[in-house]
């Protein structure tokens, strides 16, 4: 017989990746142009974080892990398909 409890522990572990992983998708864009906005950013159309002279933002730039981090936590912690 099959642990449904454990099974569910499982597939939340590999959604949670899954929804990390979804921000520089169609599907999480919205995580990382939230979390952009917030630290007074915009996103392009190729999910590239802008400056304010519409440049793109580096990974060196004291933000970038910020900004990311932080929509990947919002992704991770978003609705499990279960709860939709």
């Amino acid at each position: 017989m099959i642990d449904m409890d454990a099974l569910m522990k499982r597939l939340e572990s590999a959604f949670s990746k899954m929804r990390e992983a979804s921000i520089d998708g169609k599907e999480g864009r919205i995580y990382l142009v939230a979390s952009a906005h917030a630290y007074g950013y915009e996103v392009d159309e190729e999910n590239n974080i802008l400056l304010k002279d519409g440049s793109v933002m580096t990974s060196k730039h004291s933000d970038f892990s910020t900004i990311r981090e932080k929509a990947m936590q919002d992704a991770r912690n978003g609705p499990l398909w279960r709860d939709l």
